[in-house]
């Protein structure tokens, strides 16, 4: 069996073992591009590797010859080292194993100190025992210590730091490093291979629901520098802004940058237009041929080398989500792409980034991660209570409502407020349902945030937070930031209303909407909704009629329970006549009481805090006991595992 393809050669019958980046490179390289030589190694070595933990037979003769081949074509005027990288059949960005610098032996560092410089040479060396340390697993701090104090020129520093590198991976691993060049590459090829069971990429599999029996295939190729003296740099290159879709050349390029991974901000690729014009006009002719045949947007990867252009990968570029639509939306309009194929390109989860307000990209560390519970991001100061909420919002204050978890008194204030926190519950709960329900962007679960409603402080980590302080909170990732942060507002989007209204021409489905009140329901009619798929009752109890379903839970006397049934079946009947006259005559799901009563009730610490401030005998104490009992009984420590079920009074 054969397990390797150069680049060169043609691979289209085995395309499907070659991985995403594998693909794309042998395609480049025989279309003319400027791709550094190097060979693909199948996924079927991987598997076999990862099963036994050694190369099938045949492979390592293999990986010779290509060795040898990659030799014979690559530049002669400079030492040859290589690049090992990973080739997954899908996108895992940044997870995978990489070994740079292979084959850096006291020959190519005297090469590379003739090419370019004694002191380049042995940063050279650095970065090839970095490498190492990593695949080794040697501890991160060590490896700093031992390399961190050379001076840029100071060639015995960075000698120091080289012997002190090498001397320390020798300790932690008790094994020397291969002065071989292809003991090097033996090494690095499997280190990349054994990357594919790593924990973080195990993880990534699991959450996007890729399969761990895929494997993936490895790249080998020629290493190339865009720290190889003037001039030289690396880049990376978008044929769209993958910030707004607009249809220009977007990019970043960094004079004397190793590799395109380290750059951080697309701030324009004007440095290398002064220093390469014939590099940057090929980047750009090649930008606009890839998106021609992909027929998306395209991003590469590339290096110039002291004026050689050497593209490292090309694929279909990050973008956000509103440039997304836009993208889409001008493929089809040139014909480029059909409206179905656009509609079908766009994540609908995606699109609550355009609907929503977003964080402007947040350079603060959040102070606590908890469930993304409801997208959107909100700034404002903390409130404890729902009451609170409500007066903020009345005077025009935009507030954070925190609490331990919500429960139906609190939807008022779940309404009004700028954005909720909880410290319990999970995408289910009382809160993450209310908020969506509402708009309300929403953090729930942030375990490490303790709320002590009797000291009104809320402790998150090391910080304490009174009334009145200001968060910042985003809901579609969870996280929670001391202070206001920036927050971009929603934008109309004609691109979207556009793409929508393609959509209607082709799909089999309805739209129906979640809505509980008339309000809710005018305005789900008002955004095209066909029907409402879920109104949900106990949504209608909140406010002034909590105490009403109240007594109905707490009363022993059964005629005053009936009087109070009687009253809220009589609010009910209006509020569906009002909502069934919103829908005008359209289709209206209603899910009768679903909750756990408990939910209806005080809360426990709440009632406790009042016990402790009235007098023992009492009326009022007696009532907080009848309440507290009902509570006792009624409780449940998870009512999301169980089942539905209709009873009659009594139980």
């Amino acid at each position: 069996m054969r397990y390797i393809w150069d680049f060169s050669q043609d691979s289209n019958t085995f395309s499907h073992h070659l991985g995403a980046r594998g693909r794309t490179l042998s395609t480049l390289s025989r279309r003319g591009v400027s791709v550094p030589p190097g060979f693909v190694i199948s996924d079927i070595a991987c598997r076999r590797f990862l099963e036994v933990g050694e190369f099938p037979t045949g492979m390592w003769d293999e990986v010779e010859a290509a060795v040898a081949r990659l030799v014979a074509r690559a530049p002669q005027h400079r030492p040859v080292l290589l690049a090992v990288r990973s080739s997954p059949p899908v996108e895992m960005p940044g997870i995978l194993g990489r070994a740079l610098h292979v084959g850096c032996d006291e020959t190519t560092a005297a090469g590379l100190g003739q090419w370019v410089s004694p002191e380049f040479a042995l940063q050279v060396r650095i970065d090839f025992l970095r490498g190492v340390a990593e695949q080794r697993k040697v501890p991160a701090h060590r490896v700093e210590s031992a390399v961190g104090g050379a001076r840029p020129g100071r060639l015995a520093e960075l000698e120091r730091d080289a012997i002190a590198l090498a001397d320390l991976i020798v300790e932690e691993s008790q094994r020397p490093i291969p002065s071989s060049p292809l003991a090097q590459l033996q090494e690095g090829i499997e280190a990349v291979f054994a990357s594919w069971d790593g924990a973080t990429p195990r993880r990534h599999r699991r959450r996007h629901g890729i399969s761990d029996d895929l494997g993936m295939s490895v790249i080998v190729h020629l290493m190339v520098f865009g720290s190889a003296g003037s001039p030289s740099g690396s880049g990376v290159a978008f044929s769209r802004d993958p910030i707004t879709g607009e249809a220009r050349t977007v990019g970043a390029y960094a004079p004397g940058e190793p590799h395109p991974g380290s750059l951080v901000a697309y701030n324009g690729l004007e440095a290398l237009e002064a220093v390469s014009p014939a590099v940057h006009a090929d980047i750009i002719e090649l930008l606009g041929e890839l998106e021609g045949i992909n027929r998306d947007m395209m991003r590469i990867d590339f290096i110039c080398e002291q004026g050689q252009l050497w593209v490292l990968d090309a694929r279909p570029g990050e973008r956000r989500s509103r440039a997304a639509v836009e993208i889409v939306v001008d493929l089809a309009d040139a014909d480029m792409i059909t409206r179905q194929e656009a509609a079908l390109r766009i994540d609908p989860d995606s699109l609550d980034d355009i609907l929503h307000g977003r964080l402007d990209a947040p350079a603060a560390t959040p102070l606590t991660i908890g469930g993304a519970a409801s997208p959107g991001a909100a700034a404002g100061e903390i409130v404890l209570e729902a009451e609170d909420a409500v007066k903020a919002a009345a005077a025009g204050r935009a507030v954070i409502l925190v609490r331990r978890e919500s429960t139906p008194e609190d939807l008022a204030g779940v309404i009004a407020a700028a954005g909720v926190l909880t410290s319990h519950g999970g995408p289910t709960s009382h809160a993450a349902v209310a908020a969506r329900g509402t708009g309300t962007p929403a953090v729930t679960g942030a375990a490490e945030m303790i709320v002590d409603a009797a000291a009104q402080v809320v402790h998150i980590g090391a910080h304490d937070f009174h009334n009145g302080d200001v968060i910042t909170i985003d809901g579609g990732r969870g996280t929670v930031y001391a202070g206001a942060l920036a927050i971009e507002p929603p934008q109309p989007s004609d691109a979207l209303d556009r793409l929508l209204e393609w959509a209607d021409e082709f799909r089999r489905m309805e739209i129906w909407a979640n809505a509980d009140t008339p309000g809710a329901a005018t305005h789900a009619r008002a955004l095209g909704a066909e029907g409402i798929g879920l109104a949900r009752t106990e949504y209608m109890f909140s406010g002034d009629r909590l105490g009403v379903v109240r007594t109905i839970i707490t009363t022993d006397d059964a005629k005053e329970r009936t009087r109070a049934l009687e009253q809220l079946e009589e609010l009910q009947i209006g509020d569906f006549e009002r909502l069934l006259e919103s829908m005008d005559a359209q289709p209206v799901v209603v899910r009768l009481l679903d909750p756990p009563l408990h939910e209806f009730l005080p809360d426990r610490r709440e009632l406790n805090a009042d016990l402790r401030r009235v007098e023992p005998g009492s009326d009022a104490e007696r009532e907080l006991r009848k309440v507290l009992a009902a509570v006792d009984y009624w409780e449940e420590s998870n009512p999301m595992l169980g089942c539905c079920a209709a009873c009659v009074w009594p139980w």
